[in-house]
């Protein structure tokens, strides 16, 4: 048959019987549509893969999960029951068709049988209003009042805790803020050896309300709760020392054997833990973060450049944090998960972290060509944004983030007027940056046209001659730096997206030295913002 717009419509059994022609001629070449045609041994049933593209059968859901509803107008079908009976209606209708019936007749009954299933399926595809409000299977299934988050998702479970999350531009990007209430109930157990006892003996001692402590103690296949009086936990500090480590037995299987003492130690600074918010819709939904314990604080914090990964926002939103419990899943979340490593998205390729908003107001105030700073301003943002800067080896467990060791020091650039009085631009800066996170390293050059459009870089005046006057340089709409020094332009939302400096410094130097530049501007601009 051939519809009026030229298109014309095939009967079901008539596309079945061509793909049936096409898997018998063309076997070798349909199997590698998928796997599943790959891997069969049979030939017989790879000639019979085109049977996947129909549907024959319909699973249905025993009575009890679709059972009557009562209401004050009555007993009402299920819905899945009235989508069912639509299909059942439908499939009687297009048996009862016979050689006589018309063609036309024909195609409008396999049309409503198909419609009929696909709305079963999902009530989303339906034609009429009727349809549409029902509810198929997809929508079962689907979004937050679906089966799969309401009755399986969200359960509790052990070693984590949840709570409201705040924003801490003073974080480093990787860092999580844990408060005390949590760091005092989620605990590791950590084997005593001889390089941690003086540590763990310390623990013990302050027991499981003083932070950093610990709750419990394992000796051999014994557990003790630590109790209250001290002098029953520095009777067990006593006993640490004692603990042999790893023993070697000559002759036999070279592993080592652990003696089992067990210390349940207060969760710390540095320790990794994984953070989740719901819903988990891609990959870096999940990522590990480096704990440190905020003392007064309530709530969870975290830094800005983690809003896009999570698609969080500070509004009251609500996150997960697990505590992994053995070196292997320590050493996963440092090496696999770590949030510094998630800055390029698995689906596109694209960045999906950096900085936002005020941030990014901040940045265009410092590198504007007009910006110049004392030297007693240089000094403070150089220092202030540099020296917390957090590298995978300053995280050390019981140790907040390292101050930068004399090898690592500071190297400020001349000022850029030297009369009346030294003065810095904001630009220089930005290149003292780029040269200390770069230490060691060949520096970069790399040219990005910028997001502030051209008619911002004109000051307004009444007097149209002296504003022409006034405009600043138009190159500055493209950022050029060129061996680490930043030439011209303003770092702008461009410079943190595609081929951005982080994009850019992620690419040549690594994960970990993109993540130390965004904590890095990320402190500089909030120090930027504050200066006024």
């Amino acid at each position: 048959m051939v519809a009026s717009s030229g298109k014309k419509h095939l009967l079901t059994t008539e596309v079945e019987s061509i793909l049936k022609d096409l898997w018998k001629n063309e076997s070798r070449f349909c199997m590698l549509l998928c796997d599943f045609q790959q891997n069969t041994l049979s030939m017989s049933d790879k000639r019979r893969g085109y049977e996947m593209f129909f549907l024959k059968n319909l699973l249905v859901a025993p009575n009890r999960f679709r059972p009557s509803i009562s209401s004050s107008l009555g007993i009402m079908e299920h819905p899945q029951n009235v989508l069912l009976g639509k299909v059942q209606e439908a499939n009687l209708a297009l048996q009862q068709s016979t050689a006589a019936s018309n063609h036309m007749d024909i195609l409008r009954r396999w049309m409503d049988l198909q419609r009929s299933v696909n709305v079963l399926y999902d009530s989303s595809k339906g034609l009429v209003k009727s349809e549409k409000n029902a509810q198929g299977i997809r929508q079962l299934l689907e979004k937050k009042e679906g089966v799969l988050r309401q009755k399986m998702m969200g359960k509790r479970v052990n070693y984590a805790c949840r709570s409201v999350i705040s924003p801490d531009p003073y974080l480093a990007v990787n860092e999580i803020g844990i408060p005390p209430v949590f760091a005092t109930r989620l605990t590791y157990p950590e084997k005593v050896t001889p390089w941690n006892a003086r540590k763990l003996q310390e623990a013990i001692k302050n027991g499981a309300n003083i932070h950093p402590g610990a709750t419990h103690y394992r000796d051999n296949n014994n557990m003790y709760k630590l109790q209250a009086l001290l002098f029953k936990r520095r009777a067990i500090a006593k006993l640490l020392p004692a603990s042999r480590g790893s023993i070697s037995q000559a002759g036999k299987d070279p592993k080592c054997e652990f003696e089992s003492k067990v210390v349940y130690r207060h969760l710390q600074d540095g320790d990794i833990v994984l953070v989740n918010r719901q819903p988990t819709l891609h990959k870096p939904s999940m990522m590990a973060h480096f704990v440190r314990v905020l003392p007064g604080e309530k709530t969870i914090r975290m830094h800005y450049a983690n809003c896009s990964t999570y698609n969080a926002d500070f509004d009251g939103d609500e996150m997960n944090v697990h505590f992994p419990q053995d070196e292997i899943s320590r050493a996963e979340a440092i090496n696999i998960v770590d949030a510094n490593k998630q800055y390029i998205g698995p689906r596109s390729g694209d960045a999906v972290r950096g900085l936002i908003q005020d941030h990014i107001v901040g940045a265009v105030l410092l590198t504007k060509l007009d910006t110049f700073l004392t030297r007693e301003e240089y000094n403070q943002f150089v220092y202030g944004s540099c020296v917390p800067s957090s590298t995978c080896s300053s995280h050390q467990i019981g140790k907040k983030i390292s101050i930068m060791n004399d090898d690592n020091a500071l190297e400020p650039v001349p000022p850029a007027i030297w009369k009346p009085k030294p003065l810095w631009t904001g630009k220089q800066v930005i290149t003292t940056i780029l040269n200390h996170v770069t230490k060691g390293h060949p520096p970069f050059t790399v040219e990005q046209k910028g997001r502030i459009s051209k008619e911002y870089l004109i000051p307004k005046y009444k007097d149209e001659d002296k504003a022409k006057d006034k405009a600043r340089d138009p190159s500055e709409q493209v950022l050029y730096v060129h061996d680490n020094e930043l030439i011209k332009g303003m770092i702008d939302k461009a410079q943190f997206g595609k081929y951005g400096i982080v994009h850019t410094v992620h690419e040549l130097y690594g994960a970990e030295t993109a993540g130390v530049l965004l904590s890095a501007f990320s402190r500089l601009f909030t120090m930027v913002l504050q200066r006024g």
